[in-house]
């Protein structure tokens, strides 16, 4: 599936019209400008930008792709290059198609993304399945609690990506030093054991309910 959705990009990419997702005539900064210079790469960056308003529309926490568009941008403003930036554009179209079929568990009632609660992502991919566990931000232990700003600027927080194993009615990480076992059904996920992201953050046993 995956690489025919690549394909579908690529001859997408060539056959479409020079279209970026902003307006080239404001172009600034050397990345725009390298957007805007180069047709394939202005067109791949407008397919994005179409992909990343479906993915808005179509899955229940919003927030929560707002904020990993926020995180992948960073990367992709200082991608300097064609090759590198096409490479991101690809990987992140794939992702945010994914996130239109995913389910979502957490440990908060909210009816948003909140991060410094507990949020279970779980893509099914073929018939396999990917975790991913995000938040539960904690302060950093050295900062003063009268100055504390607040996610995301001075603590730390879960960002992980599991493949999962079937074991039973269970399941457990594939690749990974951490011990945890999942129980998924169509309302809930219950987690045994524990997941380590920092010194102060992880994933312990409870209940997710699916949003």
């Amino acid at each position: 599936m995956i690489r025919n959705i690549l394909a579908i990009l690529s001859l997408t990419f060539v056959q479409l019209s020079h279209a970026a997702s902003f307006d080239c005539k404001k172009a600034s900064t050397h990345h725009e400008k390298l957007i805007c210079s180069n047709p394939e790469l202005s067109e791949a960056d407008s397919q994005l930008g179409d992909m990343y308003r479906s993915a808005l529309k179509n899955f229940k926490y919003s927030e929560l792709i707002k904020e990993d568009q926020r995180l992948w941008l960073s990367g992709y403003r200082s991608c300097g290059v064609l090759v590198k930036c096409l490479f991101l554009i690809k990987n992140r179209l794939i992702e945010l198609n994914k996130y239109q079929k995913a389910s979502i568990y957490t440990d908060y009632k909210e009816n948003k993304f909140i991060a410094d609660g507990g949020t279970i992502v779980i893509f099914d991919e073929l018939g396999v399945k990917t975790a991913r566990f995000l938040g539960n931000w904690m302060p950093d232990a050295y900062t003063d609690l009268n100055k504390i700003k607040g996610y995301p600027f001075d603590g730390n927080w879960c960002d992980v990506n599991i493949e999962l194993l079937k074991k039973g009615h269970m399941f457990v990480p594939k690749d990974s030093s951490d011990e945890f076992s999942l129980i998924i059904d169509a309302s809930k996920i219950i987690m045994k054991g524990f997941l380590s992201c920092s010194p102060r953050t992880g994933f312990g046993e409870g209940t997710y309910l699916k949003r």
